[in-house]
Order: structure tokens, then C-alpha cells, then sequence
């Protein structure tokens, strides 16, 4: 093991890594901060405050313990991503030196049910309550109303919206370029004349002087006034107006928007490759999740029930619709890497 890295302190190891992370991997600032508090937790409790650690003393067994501390947690879900940290930690170890490389394969996988839930939806009467619920008359409001369309016409997710630029926006062609928050892509969607509309307004009558090229940014957080927005941020001003206009809903995330897009686009008649493009998925199956909503198309290719005849050989729509509530079982497909079902 090379001395220099001996005398590392926790502090140190977390440092490095997060540089690594950073230079090395060119992992986005969201999912740098998940990794690194993971990391940061798994060394404080192995470690706690010495002076010096030893990262050669790791075994199979202490990661097994913290990963068991963790599924006990209140927030034992997120262990879907303490995974993925801690085995970019333990290859980051290896590729200096410090541990086997072997020892990454003690961090076990986490299962994902592919297909497994029903997206949440929202009706046309919840996403009108919705874009109403935002006042006109201020800056803030036309700014606010601004997300909520890209969110609701566009189905972009909260961390694209907050990193749209002025310089996406082409409006001869009257197109806009996404920088995909999750695969560091480029696309281009159309830009529709409501949203057009919108961010004009905000953009001539509401956004700060600012040097900043990002569309949306900050108005009252002094004293940064017209700094860029993240995408906490445009998930609060979605939390917020369902709040302020007291609608129940299934979700107040900003992806329930994405995914009413997706199945009024499916309703409409459209394909799911299409909406895959439009939402940008890699992989055709994360779309697939959208066919299970299709109840008109569902109950048409619906099979009679074995030994019945008549018209109770078919389920009616009502009960295929608790039907299609019903909790799903199926094979459990393992991996950290790609895409979640619901993206």
C-alpha cells in the first residue's frame, strides 16, 4: 500500500474521493452529494473521528453490518443508492492499492421490481387547478407558471428544468435543446406555444438583471438574488402551489406531471416509442410501465375467464380497473445502473 495514503484521516479519504468522483467519473453535483454522504456516513461509522484510518482493515463484514444499520434505518429505502456508493468507494480503494479489488462483491446488489407499481397520474381537471393556482401579476408567479408548463407540456424532469439556459431556447426554429439530467445527453423537443408564451413573459416582465444564462433563477433568496434555481428548487415551487390550491392528489412530485404526460400522450394514440422519445427514456422497457394504464386498450385485448360463457366471460371496465390496482409480482430484476421504472 502506498505510505501516503497511511495517514489519510476519514476527512482525507472523503476529500479524495469526492474529487474522484468529480474529475474522474464526471458524476453530476446531485449524485456526487448522495455518494459522498453515503461514503461519509459508512467511514464515520467504521472509523469515527481518528486521526488516522486504516482502509485495509475493511472486511466483507463490516460492510455487510453498516449495510444492515442502514436497512434498519427509518429511511431504509435509500439503501437502493448506499449501495451504488459504497461499491464507487471500495473500486476507488482498489485502484489505489489500498484493498483487494474482491471485496466490492461483499456489497450486495438491491432488487428492482421492473413493472412492478402503477405510475401516478393526475386528471386534466388536477393539472388545470394547478396551472391556475399561479398568480400572473408577479414576477415570481410568471416564473412559477413557467416551470409548472415544462414540467406538465414538455415532461422534463426538475433537475432539466432548473438547467435550462437562454441558450437552449432556438426560437426560429422554434425548438429547445435538454440537457438530460440522468445520461448527460442533448435532445431536442419542440417548443409549444404555451410554453413559448410563458417564458417570454417571465423572461421580458419578471426574471432579475442577472449575469447568469440559466432561464430560471432566483428572486428573494438575498443576498443572491438571480442565481440559477436546482432542482430542489423547482420541486418546492410544485409542492407549494398543490398546496396553495388545496387539490387532493396522488403525488405532489414533479415526476406524477411527467408521467400524466406520458399516459394522455398514450390515450391520445400514440405509440411508446414515441413516448419514450418525447420522455427521453434509453431503454424502451422503462416506458412499458405506461402500458399498464392503457385500460381502454387493456380491456380490449382482455381473455375470456377458462369455463365461463356469455357476458360474464369478460370482466367489466370497473372491475378491470381493481384489477390493474392490485399489487404486481413478478421477477425481480437485480443491478444498480440504468434507469428506475418510474423515470
Amino acid at each position: 500500500m502506498p505510505s501516503s495514503h497511511v495517514d489519510w484521516s476519514v476527512d482525507q479519504w472523503f476529500a479524495n474521493f469526492a474529487k474522484h468522483l468529480r474529475d474522474a467519473r464526471g458524476l453530476r453535483p446531485g449524485s456526487c452529494r448522495i455518494y459522498e454522504r453515503h461514503v461519509r456516513d459508512f467511514l464515520a461509522h467504521h472509523f469515527g473521528r481518528v486521526a488516522a484510518c486504516k482502509i485495509d482493515d475493511i472486511g466483507p463484514a463490516h460492510v455487510w453490518d453498516y449495510i444492515k444499520i442502514r436497512c434498519a434505518r427509518p429511511e431504509g429505502s435509500a439503501i437502493k443508492t448506499v449501495s451504488p456508493a459504497l461499491r464507487s468507494f471500495l473500486r476507488y480503494v482498489a485502484m489505489l492499492g489500498v484493498c483487494d479489488a474482491s471485496l466490492v462483491k461483499a456489497v450486495p446488489s438491491v432488487p428492482k421490481r421492473r413493472l412492478s407499481n402503477l405510475p401516478k397520474v393526475l386528471s386534466h381537471q388536477q393539472i388545470d387547478g394547478l396551472l391556475r393556482s399561479f398568480a400572473s401579476d408577479t414576477p415570481t408567479g410568471r416564473r412559477d407558471y413557467a416551470i409548472a408548463l415544462c414540467l406538465t407540456r414538455l415532461g422534463l424532469r426538475a433537475g432539466e428544468v432548473a438547467q435550462l439556459t437562454l441558450d437552449d431556447l432556438d426560437w426560429r426554429a422554434s425548438t429547445l435543446c435538454v440537457r438530460a439530467a440522468k445520461q448527460r445527453r442533448v435532445s431536442v423537443l419542440p417548443l409549444c406555444g404555451d410554453v413559448a408564451t410563458a417564458i417570454v413573459a417571465y423572461v421580458q416582465s419578471g426574471r432579475p438583471v442577472t449575469t447568469d444564462r440559466h432561464v430560471f433563477v432566483q428572486h428573494r433568496l438575498a443576498p443572491h438574488p438571480g442565481q440559477a434555481l436546482n432542482g430542489g428548487s423547482v420541486r418546492r415551487v410544485i409542492a407549494r402551489a398543490w398546496e396553495r390550491c388545496g387539490i387532493p392528489v396522488p403525488s405532489q412530485g414533479t415526476h406524477a406531471l411527467r408521467h400524466t404526460l406520458a399516459t394522455d400522450l398514450l390515450a391520445a394514440g400514440a405509440d411508446l416509442k414515441d413516448i419514450a422519445d418525447v420522455l427521453r427514456h434509453r431503454n424502451l422497457d422503462t416506458t412499458m410501465i405506461y402500458a399498464k394504464v392503457d385500460r381502454q386498450h387493456l380491456v380490449e385485448v382482455l381473455q375470456p375467464w377458462p369455463g365461463t360463457t356469455g357476458a360474464s366471460r369478460f370482466c367489466d371496465a370497473g372491475t378491470w380497473g381493481i384489477l390493474l390496482e392490485m399489487p404486481y409480482s413478478g421477477n425481480q430484476d437485480s443491478g444498480d445502473e440504468g434507469e428506475t421504472p418510474l423515470d
